[in-house]
């Protein structure tokens, strides 16, 4: 796909609206769309001129993609479209999360007897917020930032529990479990952003916020990976989906992008975005129990596969997804002080879950191994380093992608 930063499509202009927005903007049901604005070099003053001269507001600026989310009545939609100005309009989609022991399937134990543990490798969980887990915070806290998108609070915490679920298979150190339970990359640091609510869902301005937040703040928290285990419709091309744009400016700026596919399962073709997007990591969901995966029936039946509206096959890869063991939280506990979890009790420390975000996760896991034994690696010499290790579990390329990614082949090929 290349950068973001592309020239206008040489298209018809009417390929510069999304369909779904179109056919809102006619039906004239709603006073105000939710509008996604791309540009091509950028949210200038004509295109502002525009919005206010239809009473048209901005909420949201998005500069690393020279995007913005507006308000709009349905009247302002067509003439918006006809600036030369404008790259694309989308409609802000809403966004969802994508939800036993990982480590026999996954191999990190291996690692872990290497000295592996993910150590000084920081991940940005784009997700629902994480609860202070004894397995997270002790005997140090690798909570290392929390930033609330949806609620604005201070001090971290997850009132739907998918994204400490999420951080314990990337992160957890298994201190409640004896080491049973612990995550692939036991020893790394989280930035836990929240961008989903208390049902798990969203939209794609407030993901879009949290995205911006990692690219203006790489530098500051050392940021290697972003995981977004959630996605949204991906019936977009992915040079004009903003969520894909979006994942592809932190790619070109040096941060791994690892994402779900999706849970659409056989019905539903379409691969989630951001995992539309061709560059990035889309991991999809395998059956596994026991520790060993399905032989009969290796994918998910959840899991999403088929190919995107540009004809890509996804995903890249695939681990394991159903009946995964890790964090459990407490959706009720609202932190007014950084020390608050230690009033706080939780009467099982572990649940299970299924999604291809565990299986997102448990790859996102993998790459902090990788990272920690190259930190010098970039986004794309990671991508190309895990098509090599994996495993085929002789399913089509729009099933499996590449495969599954084997640990103990991972380390051999980066001695």
């Amino acid at each position: 796909m290349g950068s973001v930063n592309h020239p206008l499509n040489k298209t018809l202009f009417k390929h510069r609206l999304d369909p779904a927005l179109k056919n809102m903007a006619s039906a004239k049901k709603t006073r105000w769309l939710s509008v996604i604005v791309q540009s091509v070099n950028g949210i200038d003053e004509r295109i502002k001129k525009h919005i206010k001269k239809h009473s048209g507001r901005i909420t949201k600026d998005y500069p690393f993609i020279k995007a913005c989310n507006v308000l709009l009545p349905p009247s302002a939609i067509k003439p918006l479209e006809t600036l030369s100005q404008v790259h694309y309009l989308s409609f802000n989609r809403p966004v969802a999360a994508h939800l036993n022991n990982l480590k026999t399937v996954m191999a990190s134990g291996t690692a872990h007897n290497q000295g592996l543990s993910g150590r000084d490798i920081n991940v940005a969980l784009l997700d629902t917020g994480t609860y202070p887990h004894p397995d997270l915070i002790r005997p140090a806290n690798r909570i290392l930032c929390f930033k609330d998108f949806v609620n604005d609070r201070e001090f971290a915490y997850d009132d739907n529990g998918h994204g400490t679920f999420i951080a314990g298979i990337i992160a957890g150190n298994g201190s409640m479990s004896k080491g049973e339970y612990a995550g692939t990359a036991l020893g790394a640091g989280l930035i836990s952003l929240k961008v989903l609510n208390q049902s798990g869902n969203g939209w794609t301005s407030t993901v879009l916020s949290g995205m911006q937040w990692v690219y203006d703040n790489r530098e500051k928290y050392r940021i290697k990976l972003a995981c977004l285990p959630l996605g949204c419709s991906g019936s977009l091309a992915a040079e004009n989906d903003p969520l894909s744009r979006a994942a592809q400016a932190l790619w070109d700026l040096g941060v791994v992008v690892c994402t779900s596919a999706g849970n659409n399962g056989p019905e539903v073709s379409w691969i989630s975005s951001p995992g539309i997007n061709p560059n990035i990591i889309t991991v999809g969901a395998l059956q596994s129990f026991g520790g060993t995966v399905s032989r009969d029936n290796p994918l998910a039946l959840f899991s999403s596969r088929g190919y995107t509206a540009d004809g890509n096959p996804g995903p890249d890869f695939v681990a394991p997804g159903t009946a995964i063991t890790s964090l459990n939280s407490d959706p009720c506990f609202m932190p007014k002080s950084p020390l608050s979890h230690r009033s706080t009790r939780l009467d099982n420390y572990y649940c299970q879950g299924t999604g291809t975000s565990a299986a997102c996760a448990a790859v996102a896991g993998t790459i902090c191994l990788l990272l920690e034994k190259h930190r010098d690696l970039t986004p794309d010499e990671v991508k190309s380093l895990l098509k090599h290790s994996c495993k085929s579990l002789n399913l089509l390329k729009e099933q499996q992608g590449y495969g599954l990614p084997d640990i103990n082949k991972l380390l051999y090929i980066t001695h």
